[in-house]
């Protein structure tokens, strides 16, 4: 029996370096500094980080491994990072003016899963 989603990405957590360009000079255009930003799928943070850089300070990110989470709080205690355990989002309707998912879909690794 295989990996679940979930283990796979625990497993390589701190290992794994993304290198999917996030083109900020875009999104600086449709997307105010003050804007709340939500990051699904932000493994360890590093778009949030980006963002947290070019001068935004409303972040948030939602990852289903706790340890790309772990890995993400480890190198910038400044990002808001929450283990997503399920497929329901814990905030309120309207809580983001923007909402990112990068690369996420690339990064399936499986056909099926049981995760969720």
């Amino acid at each position: 029996m295989g990996l679940t989603q979930n283990e796979y990405w625990d497993k390589i957590a701190f290992d794994k370096e993304f290198f999917t360009p996030f083109q900020i000079e875009t999104f600086k255009k449709s997307v105010k500094k003050e804007a709340r930003v939500l990051d699904i799928g932000c493994g360890y943070g590093r778009t949030l980080n980006e963002l947290l850089l070019n001068g935004y300070s409303n972040l948030y990110g939602i990852d289903f491994s706790k340890e790309m989470i772990k890995r993400g709080k480890l190198l910038n205690v400044n990002l808001d990072l929450i283990v997503q355990k399920n497929r329901n989002l814990p905030f309120k309707d309207n809580t983001f003016d923007a909402i990112i998912l990068l690369a996420v879909l690339t990064c399936i690794p499986f056909d099926k899963t049981k995760d969720f």
